[in-house]
Formats: C-alpha cells, structure tokens, sequence
C-alpha cells in the first residue's frame, strides 16, 4: 500500500523532502533531532507574554526527580485550567524544551497554564521508567493545584503520541493530541471550549 496516496496532497509533497532519523543509533538521532530543531527554531522568541518556571518533583518509588516546566499567561490572576503536556518522541527522543515554542501559543491562545515533563528516554530507562515519570509529574501537579494557580476539575492531559495516566481526583481520561477533536468527554471543559471555538472578531 502507498501511504503517500492516503495523505493530504499539500502533506505529501512535504514528506520526502524530510530527513529520516536513524534510530539504530539513537544518540545520534538525538543529535539530529536537536539540530533540526534549532533550524526550524531560528530567528524565534519565547513569548512575552508566556512565563516560565522549572520545578522537580519527586520520582514514583524512590526514582530520580522528574523534571516539570510551568507555563502562565504572564500577570494572569485567580486560577487556571491546566493541560499537563507529554512531549513526543517516539519513546526514545524528545525533551520538554522542543515543545516551549508550542506551549508558548496554547498558552496564548487558550490562556490556560501548561505543566509538561521531562520523561525519562529509553533504552537507557527502560518501561516502566518513562511511564513513571510521567505519572510522578501529573500527581506532583495534582498535590501543587493550589500553588501553581490550577483548577484540576478544569484539567487534562495530553500527549502527541501516547496516552498518559492520570492520579485520583483528576476527572477525565486522558486524551492524545491526535484525538482531540473526538474527545467527547473532554468537550465540556472550559480550557477545551476557548481552544476549539472559533475567535470571536476582533480578538
């Protein structure tokens, strides 16, 4: 089957003009990743209006702290809906800082508050280390609500690729960003709403 003729033709064209990573070497596909990244990147800044703030939380079980960067609309009082964000990468590549320039613009455009984590990759960490990390992050997120300025009834998680677990008290299954728009259940949410209804004019 030819895959390229079940693509968007506007997508298509694109695809074999892109690099192929190598994951028979992951350093090295790390390394190339980082690089293409910094040329797609070039020339961009980090919002002004969008603050930053790294925190670590405690690792699942006595594993190393895991690493969560917070976004918030600058000057943003009272609280927030949150998407708590899992960066992709196929399970071996990826780092929260690939994805700032992206949180940056939900931020903006949502005016909700970002929580993502710094998972730990493959095969170095092998299952359930990644898994961990992320739940580690979601339930630090949960406990700190109240600090981070973040409504969890008004909360979800996403990741581009993979489901992502949730802690107890966070009250809607996790949705992929592939599956947004079929989310249903999530569909009610305030931060949901503002993202998938159109602008009104003027703004």
């Amino acid at each position: 089957m030819d895959l390229l003729k079940r693509i968007d033709p506007e997508v298509a064209a694109v695809l074999p003009g892109l690099p192929v990573l190598d994951l028979t070497d992951i350093p090295a596909a790390r390394q190339a990743l980082l690089d293409r990244r910094a040329v797609a990147s070039a020339g961009l800044e980090p919002s002004p209006t969008v603050a930053r703030q790294d925190h670590f939380a405690p690792g699942l079980d006595g594993a190393p702290e895991v690493r969560v960067r917070h976004y918030r609309p600058t000057g943003a009082q009272g609280v927030l809906p949150c998407l708590y964000w899992i960066h992709g990468g196929g399970h071996v590549l990826g780092q929260i800082e690939q994805d700032d320039l992206a949180m940056d613009h939900i931020v903006d455009a949502v005016g909700c508050a970002v929580v993502s984590v710094e998972w730990r990759r493959p095969p170095e960490h092998p299952f359930p280390a990644p898994m961990d990390d992320c739940y580690a992050g979601l339930a630090w997120t949960h406990r700190h609500a109240a600090e981070l300025g973040v409504d969890p009834p008004e909360s979800r998680s996403a990741a581009p690729a993979r489901a992502a677990a949730r802690p107890p008290g966070w009250p809607c299954s996790p949705v992929t960003a592939a599956s947004c728009p079929s989310a249903s259940s999530c569909s009610s949410t305030r931060c949901w709403t503002t993202a998938t209804s159109p602008r009104p004019a003027g703004r």
